[in-house]
């Protein structure tokens, strides 16, 4: 099986298997997945990559979003967040 700290990913799929992830690690894998998911994300993606509750997923995707990283689109049940290009 895998090791504390590293992920598998299947393209074919969009899943994304983890354990023992540094919250360090956090921003990587969310703009990791973003960009598979062809540069969109959704806040309940973030719940699952991480395993999250839903204010700690917004609060890691507020923090991309202050960065620059991703821009929020939309609010309620449709908003998602893109890839800033």
């Amino acid at each position: 099986m895998f090791g504390a700290g590293r992920i598998a990913l299947w393209r074919d799929t969009g899943s994304v298997r983890q354990s023992g992830i540094d919250k360090i690690r956090y921003p990587e894998l969310i703009m990791k997945l973003a960009n598979q998911q062809g540069g969109t994300i959704k806040r309940r993606d973030v719940e699952q990559l991480l395993h999250l509750q839903t204010k700690q997923a917004y609060r890691e995707l507020s923090k991309l979003v202050d960065a620059g990283e991703l821009v929020s689109v939309g609010r309620g049940p449709g908003a998602h967040y893109e890839v800033s290009r």
